[in-house]
């Protein structure tokens, strides 16, 4: 559970937010994130919320786990996208 007071304290300055989660994207930990900074900042966004996590599917197995999970790379593009985004 996110913590009631001071959670939007440092992201208030900066007004992008990437959030990145290795669960499924779809009703991940992601998700409520992006639920509660949209909720208490949408005044505030200067760029979408960009969401990066696992895929919307069964975790595969252990030696295809790389695959699944959110690589460097990808939670950089997203990190990216909200930079530049006018």
């Amino acid at each position: 559970m996110l913590a009631a007071s001071g959670r939007l304290g440092g992201w208030r300055i900066a007004r992008r937010s990437p959030a990145a989660w290795e669960a499924a994207l779809t009703g991940g930990f992601a998700a409520e994130v992006a639920a509660r900074l949209a909720g208490e900042g949408l005044t505030s966004l200067l760029a979408p919320i960009e969401r990066v996590a696992g895929y919307d599917t069964v975790m595969p197995l252990p030696r295809l786990e790389h695959h699944y999970m959110p690589s460097v790379e990808r939670i950089l593009t997203a990190a990216r996208r909200a930079l530049e985004y006018r």
